[in-house]
């Protein structure tokens, strides 16, 4: 069995989306030379030709034709979702070429289905990486660092205040899971609780209202700090709090929407100003632009690797959160976190 290769090429799944056009602009920005690929073949060879890249067309559900599309490539950035529905093909003709795998996903279950398939990687010699979209990294990689400064916590928080605008993928996947309760880990398992927690978080501008989130990070801190207890909470609007009384038949109404509704996309730049006090390590927000930007991690997964395993993004937490000065996201997002000890 091939094994993945950091000298061969990159190749972005769902190139043609919403996040995969940004990722293959910042990509060729950076240097790179991806294969642009997915379903769509007419849209795939315009997009191409714009950037002067190479495109190949193949779907999710012929093992073959996904297999021929990633010949001769060391390493898939999937960013076609559903995550739930697209992951675990893509993970399979991973599995079966001997490709790294990196995808955007920020769903738990997805998340969790990845980490399970840890002693494949290894035999196969790859490295998956899920939640390598801006969704899970910087409070993965900031929980990671107060978990070092904090040993033995026993309690991870993490508090988030977002921008208003979301992307129609992560609005589906949001609106998905209103009604389903909120996901919580507790003694290394994860549970879910039938009604959002709330408390109060102080972003650096009084304290605010935040309810509980089923959020990648319950999923992923865990492999990344170890600790045993995990709680996400999102800064709450009255946006949020209307979503949260849906019935299961306007949810569904508005997923419809979404699917038909598209909004452009936010400019400007952020900085990013990581402060540690004792327990809390945060990110303080500017103005938003178009994301993700090319996460480093993506292109390390190229030219150096980490080797065979499921990763998170802690494995770069140090060279990825801290040593960027500027770093292109949504707008007037803070991410705090927070370690407890026993």
């Amino acid at each position: 069995m091939p094994h993945a290769s950091h000298q061969q090429r990159c190749l972005i799944y769902g190139a043609t989306g919403f996040t995969g056009r940004l990722i293959a602009r910042v990509a060729k920005d950076s240097g790179l030379s991806p294969i642009l690929a997915g379903r769509d073949d007419s849209k795939l060879k315009l997009l191409a030709h714009s950037l002067g890249l190479d495109s190949r067309t193949f779907p999710l559900d012929e093992y073959s034709a996904v297999d021929k599309g990633l010949s001769e490539v060391g390493c898939v950035i999937h960013a076609a979702g559903p995550f739930e529905a697209t992951s675990r093909p893509m993970v399979d003709a991973c599995l079966r070429t001997g490709t790294h795998y990196l995808d955007l996903t920020g769903e738990i279950k997805v998340l969790e289905k990845c980490a399970k398939r840890d002693l494949e990687a290894k035999a196969q010699g790859i490295m998956l990486m899920p939640g390598a979209g801006f969704d899970v990294v910087p409070s993965d990689c900031l929980g990671k660092h107060v978990a070092n400064h904090v040993p033995g916590a026993m309690h991870l928080i993490v508090a988030i205040r977002a921008g208003e605008t979301l992307s129609r993928g992560t609005a589906k996947t949001a609106l998905k899971q209103m009604g389903l309760g909120i996901n919580v880990r507790r003694g290394g398992r994860i549970i879910r609780m039938k009604t959002a927690p709330s408390r109060d978080f102080d972003f650096g501008d009084g304290p605010k209202r935040a309810l509980g989130a089923s959020w990648g990070d319950v999923s992923t801190a865990y492999y990344s700090t170890g600790i045993p207890n995990i709680d996400v909470f999102f800064c709450s609007t009255p946006q949020i709090e209307q979503l949260l009384k849906l019935s299961e038949l306007r949810t569904f109404m508005l997923l419809a929407l979404i699917k038909e509704t598209r909004g452009s996309p936010p400019r400007g730049g952020r900085t990013i100003e990581p402060s540690l006090g004792p327990c809390q390590t945060s990110i303080r927000a500017a103005e938003g632009a178009p994301y993700p930007k090319l996460d480093p991690r993506a292109k390390r997964g190229i030219d150096a690797s980490p080797g065979p395993v499921f990763k998170t993004d802690q494995t770069f937490a140090d060279d990825v959160s801290f040593s960027i000065a500027v770093l292109k996201s949504r707008p007037k997002r803070s991410v705090g976190t927070r370690g407890e000890q026993a």
